[in-house]
């Protein structure tokens, strides 16, 4: 559909897609050039290590199919993910360089230590990149937050 009704050739999406399992033991996570995403599991974060194809619009030839990966996850757990305008801010204001993935996995790490609710690690996390670009991110951002708490506790 990009392609059939994109008006020029530079149009692209970028697609993570993520595919919980119902026991919530392990996810399916296939990227189509979006940045890969955080997975949090007790106090460690690491990026998500799947396969990825190329973003949507771009490989006109392909076959449309794309790579995906599994998880295998065990509770508590929490997968974050995000579009690249969050990592693609400055890591202070002024500098050239950008926030970065391997920086926004050790602010996850830093604010997940603090105990706090996915909500409020959702606003800090904003508000940290924010405030080391110097303000607004010039790219939209979205976040989105999938987890699941121990047995017996909610989510």
């Amino acid at each position: 559909m990009l392609v059939c009704e994109r008006r020029t050739e530079e149009l692209f999406a970028t697609v993570a897609c993520a595919w919980v399992s119902p026991d919530r033991r392990q996810a399916t996570v296939a990227l189509a050039g979006h940045p890969p995403p955080l997975l949090v599991r007790a106090d460690r974060v690491s990026v998500v290590d799947v396969p990825y194809g190329p973003a949507l619009g771009i490989d006109v030839a392909g076959d449309g199919q794309w790579p995906s990966g599994t998880l295998a996850l065990e509770r508590p757990w929490m997968l974050l993910c995000y579009t690249d305008g969050l990592v693609e801010g400055r890591q202070e204001p002024g500098s050239a360089e950008r926030f970065g993935i391997e920086r926004l996995a050790a602010t996850v790490t830093t604010l997940t230590s603090q105990r706090a609710a996915p909500e409020e690690l959702l606003d800090r996390l904003l508000e940290v990149v924010e405030t080391a670009n110097g303000g607004q991110l010039s790219d939209d951002v979205a976040i989105v937050c999938l987890s699941a708490s121990n047995p017996g506790g909610r989510g």
